[in-house]
């Protein structure tokens, strides 16, 4: 990077406070990969997430963005800060300035300094802000009430839902947070567990009235998380006493919290999370004594702590045992059905498939008629396995359902010509309806059954008199191609129409490379006629008026020419 990354630019660019925070960052390695190439470097920085970030030089100024929420994709954020840092750590730096500076600064009166540093600070609000705060921390004494207060400062009762408001509350917040780091850490390790659990109390009494879904909060949630597992791990706690606040804190659920056991329990602690199961199995064998509403206590954390203990030790018997406690829905049933199928219990996946109410099977209904099958091909029982797979190929015309019913037909004796002309009579009676079946053209399903089936001449024939799906028409013209090159052609002028219509440089980009696909395929014929037809296709689309406006497309394929 050319220019001389400066801590001046770099709080000019991001403000004293992000600028703080990324210095941190940087100290802490969390820039986990970088590269540069001519004036960009592109970086990953880890967080509470994983961070893009891209760094620009741009005529000898500086410009950053990144993915995480505070930059939006624009802003200078501290993640930026931190890369720009670790990419100066590994350059030659120019010093000469910084030492005449230093000298300069050393040769003022404490009085001067303190003057230019005031009227510094002056020229910037946010400026001002972190160092009166860093002032008035300095000034007060930090015991465990001081930093109370700062975290109730920090994290004040406010509705809001303006998104740059929320975005200025965190910044606040992290400010603060980031002051009261080193205090915080020098205290005993139960009073700095105190007041991050305090902390996490406000943040989550905080966010009931705020609208962070831009996830702003994330930078005081990460500074209050590894406080709070640090000194956790410091406490002379014994692990009857972790195990019983850790469960307590399940049932309780706070909607942003460190999680619980993985965050508190290493992998390797296998004393501490056996014990931790088997308080969570009595508190849950409790909850189920006293509880008749099996539909609220389902969704209970205790019961999903349970399931995935059984599900990680891969306890397929622990996990009906749960599942049969608190078992109310269609869902549950079928989660019921599933595990005894992987026990081959059939005649009990079969007893949970008769609680499924029909009338509310909505998106169920595949799941339901999946098992059905497998039991009833299980037991020979061919003819009901059609019925179900001839169901379950309506709801979902797809090629897989289509392999089972060729099977089914003929476990059933009939063959495969009689499965094929029900499955097309089908298909071409849906592709008549005018109006979009789920989402999806009508006809796209019954292409699709021409192109599985190898039935090209068919789907070629159809798609020459309709309208069909842009990446099926390439599709058909690569299959015929060698036998029908203007055919072929012609597919693809209408591809390569439909999607540089989508007016997006990345289709742009994707119809220029199916044209660049067409010219080698054509040159491979060897035959010059069909390389005289591309150069005719390209003429074509420039002369198209809706694409001739599209000037991007227009650049890229005069490549061709």
């Amino acid at each position: 990077m050319a220019l001389p990354v400066t801590q001046d630019l770099l709080i000019k660019l991001a403000g004293e406070p992000a600028y703080q925070r990324g210095k941190q960052v940087y100290k802490n390695g969390q820039v986990v990969r970088w590269q540069k190439q001519g004036n960009k470097v592109s970086a990953v920085v880890e967080g509470s997430y994983r961070y893009d970030v891209i760094l620009i030089l741009n005529d000898r100024t500086l410009d950053g963005h990144c993915s995480c929420p505070a930059s939006d994709n624009f802003d200078f954020c501290k993640h930026c800060v931190a890369v720009a840092l670790t990419v100066t750590e590994n350059q030659q730096p120019n010093t000469s300035d910084n030492d005449q500076l230093a000298r300069y600064f050393r040769s003022l009166s404490k009085e001067v300094l303190v003057e230019h540093l005031q009227k510094m600070i002056e020229l910037d609000p946010a400026l001002t802000k972190y160092w009166s705060l860093k002032a008035h921390m300095a000034m007060e004494t930090m015991d465990s009430k001081a930093i109370k207060k700062q975290i109730t400062r920090a994290l004040p009762y406010r509705q809001m839902w303006d998104y740059h408001k929320v975005n200025h509350y965190f910044s606040h917040a992290e400010s603060i947070f980031d002051l009261l780091i080193e205090p915080l850490t020098s205290l005993p390790a139960a009073e700095a567990f105190r007041l991050a659990e305090y902390g996490f109390e406000r943040l989550n009494r905080a966010l009931e009235k705020i609208d962070d879904s831009h996830g702003f909060r994330f930078g005081v949630e990460e500074s209050l998380g590894r406080l709070l597992l640090e000194s956790f791990a410091k406490l002379d706690w014994s692990r009857g006493k972790r195990v019983a606040f850790l469960v307590k804190q399940l049932s309780e659920a706070k909607d942003v919290y460190p999680k619980i056991p993985e965050d508190f329990i290493g992998d390797n602690d296998h004393a501490l999370s056996t014990l931790f199961i088997q308080q969570c199995e009595t508190q849950w064998q409790t909850l189920l004594a006293n509880t008749r509403d099996k539909e609220a206590i389902r969704f209970h954390p205790l019961n999903y702590t349970l399931l995935a203990d059984a599900r990680n030790h891969s306890d397929v018997a622990r996990e009906i045992e749960i599942l049969s406690q608190t078992a109310h829905s269609n869902l549950d049933y079928l989660k019921l059905a599933d595990c005894h199928l992987k026990q081959k219990a059939y005649d009990e996946a079969e007893r949970c498939l008769d609680k499924v109410e029909s009338k509310k099977f909505g998106h169920h209904l595949r799941d339901y008629l999946e098992k059905r099958i497998h039991i009833d091909i299980v037991r020979g029982n061919y003819k009901a396995a059609l019925d179900q797979q001839w169901e379950l190929f309506v709801q979902h015309p797809g090629d897989g359902y289509y392999k089972e019913l060729k099977m089914l037909h003929a476990e059933n004796g009939l063959n495969e010509t009689d499965c094929y002309q029900r499955v097309e009579t089908y298909l071409q009676a849906l592709a008549e309806q005018k109006d979009h079946y789920r989402g999806r053209v009508p006809n796209e399903e019954l292409v699709n059954f021409y192109l599985y089936t190898g039935s090209t001449k068919k789907g070629v024939e159809y798609a020459k008199k309709h309208p069909i799906n842009r990446y099926q028409l390439m599709e058909l013209a690569k299959t015929i191609l060698a036998k029908e090159p203007q055919t072929a052609i012609d597919f693809f002028k209408r591809s390569v129409s439909a999607i540089a219509g989508q007016a997006n440089n990345q289709a742009y980009k994707e119809a220029v490379d199916a044209l660049q696909e067409l010219r080698e395929m054509l040159a491979r014929l060897d035959d010059r006629q069909w390389l005289t037809a591309f150069a005719d296709l390209i003429v074509e689309l420039k002369a198209n008026r809706t694409l001739a406006r599209k000037k991007n497309f227009m650049a890229l394929i005069a490549q061709f020419t």
